[in-house]
């Protein structure tokens, strides 16, 4: 049910040199530039920093862009959440196993479409194909993310030559998501089992345990503070 959109889309600012300061004013006209710039001005009293072990890189306006991640992605976990339980209610796991293969992309990539962001959410064990650890960076902040284990109450802001990009955990929270990622036979009833076999055949996310590190939100936001 952690599931998301494929993450190949081309960056914003891809081939775009870096933007200096004395060229804003043209820089902003784009909407997503001025929806990054406003959401990140608007959480500026959220720039507390946290005393984060895992997250030991540091640059310029580093918990705006945190604060901007953190707001993304608990809107969209909200979102997803919220119908995915009412695709439960409805018609049981394996009717939210086809929510999730059909409709939680577009879910995702709302929530981030006014900011100019890239969300997508990675795992290790993940169910769809598009969701692994595909790069060094996502291998490096997912372990890192599972270090902090049993205590997911953090998250990573890594700096690129073109994006910042925030990653927060996901652990398996709730023991209705064990109807799909629990222990077969078990927890997976026989039918939501098939229903997975079908969708996902190279399917890696059963077994899991409650609390366990179920995968992890990564957002990308283009670069417009000239750090």
């Amino acid at each position: 049910m952690y599931e998301t959109a494929s993450r190949n889309e081309e960056s914003p600012l891809a081939g775009r040199p870096n933007v200096k300061r004395s060229s804003m004013n043209r820089y902003f006209k784009r909407p997503y530039a001025a929806g990054i710039m406003l959401l990140l001005a608007g959480l500026t009293a959220c720039q507390n920093p946290r005393k984060n072990g895992a997250d030991g890189q540091d640059f310029p306006q580093k918990e705006r862009y945190r604060a901007a991640g953190e707001k993304l992605a608990a809107q969209a976990q909200a979102s997803l959440m919220q119908q995915v339980k009412k695709a439960l209610r409805e018609g049981g796991p394996v009717h939210a196993i086809d929510y999730c293969h059909a409709a939680a992309d577009s879910l995702t990539a709302a929530a981030a479409k006014q900011a100019g962001a890239r969300i997508s959410r990675i795992a290790q064990r993940n169910r769809n194909p598009a969701n692994g650890l595909e790069t060094k960076a996502e291998k490096e902040a997912f372990a890192a993310l599972a270090q902090l284990a049993p205590r997911y109450d953090t998250s990573l802001v890594r700096a690129g030559a073109k994006r910042v990009t925030f990653f927060k955990p996901i652990p398996l929270a709730m023991n209705t998501c064990l109807k799909c990622h629990g222990t077969p036979q078990k927890e997976v009833a026989p039918e939501t089992m098939a229903a997975i076999a079908e969708r996902y055949p190279e399917d890696k996310a059963l077994n899991f345990k409650l609390g366990e590190l179920r995968g992890a939100w990564k957002i990308s936001f283009p670069k417009v503070l000239g750090e």
